[in-house]
């Protein structure tokens, strides 16, 4: 059976939406529409893109004050969103209650998608994660749900990578399902590294200098416009992006700049 798949491409997938909601309105399946919407929000989030995802979370569902079934899909974005603002309290209570939903209803891959993302919190909480996670990739094997893994990459992909050794050792799972698990995740991680990030810097973090210089490069400068533009020699400008891209934990300057963006650096 063939188990994986290719990355996501956003630009496609954007497309393939916006024709897909054209359809649904002359159509008039406006019952389609808030799942759209929840799936434009989740493209953003690939691209560490909280401008829009805060926009979305202004119309999500409120599962707080009365839980619909029927919202699941909206809910699991929103849990999602609160992965990435560093909300982890609202995303397990939100998980909760649709972990209880997936076990009466006995549907396993609520249940699975809720187990991994509880895991991802209860991680970033410094809590107990491990067995839920191996739980999950063990019925996601059965089931062969790669995907359901996979997709989740820059957030997944840290807990597999400390599990990695631990998983391969015990001899429970396929050597090949895993072995393709842990390349596509860490594929789309790469390609995707602002996915649910931590939210690990603030303005506070940067100086007057570093922040200039991050707006600059946004402005398109480089490190020789930049230096003359501050009086700066070229080796102070390389030495404070080397210390900005530390801080917002990341590699080049396009993650740079789309971090600083969904930090309200910029």
């Amino acid at each position: 059976m063939e188990y994986g798949y290719g990355c996501p491409d956003i630009q496609t997938a954007r497309e393939l939406l916006a024709s897909f909601e054209q359809s649904a309105k002359e159509n008039r399946a406006v019952q389609l529409l808030p799942n759209i919407q929840a799936l434009r929000c989740r493209l953003a989030l690939y691209e560490g893109d909280m401008d829009t995802a805060g926009r979305w979370m202004k119309t999500a569902p409120d599962g707080d004050r009365e839980f619909c079934s029927l919202e699941r899909y909206r809910y699991l974005t929103k849990v999602r969103c609160y992965l990435a603002g560093g909300e982890y309290t609202k995303a397990q209570a939100l998980l909760e209650k649709l972990r209880y939903y997936g076990e009466q209803t006995n549907r396993p891959y609520i249940q699975m998608e809720t187990g991994l993302l509880s895991a991802i919190a209860k991680e970033r909480m410094g809590g107990p994660w491990q067995e839920e996670l191996a739980a999950v990739l063990k019925e996601a094997e059965h089931y062969c749900f790669l995907r359901l893994i996979t997709e989740e990459g820059a957030a997944v992909w840290p807990l597999l990578q400390r599990e990695k050794k631990t998983l391969q050792e015990a001899g429970t799972m396929d050597k090949d399902w895993l072995r393709r698990l842990l390349d596509e995740a860490a594929e789309v991680a790469r390609r995707y590294p602002l996915y649910l990030k931590k939210r690990a810097a603030a303005a506070a973090d940067f100086g007057g200098t570093a922040l200039t210089i991050l707006r600059l490069q946004a402005d398109g400068l480089s490190v020789n416009q930049i230096a003359q533009r501050l009086e700066l020699k070229p080796d102070n400008v390389k030495y404070h992006i080397k210390e900005n891209y530390r801080k917002l934990k990341v590699d080049s300057k396009t993650d740079a700049l789309l971090a600083a963006r969904s930090l309200g650096l910029l």
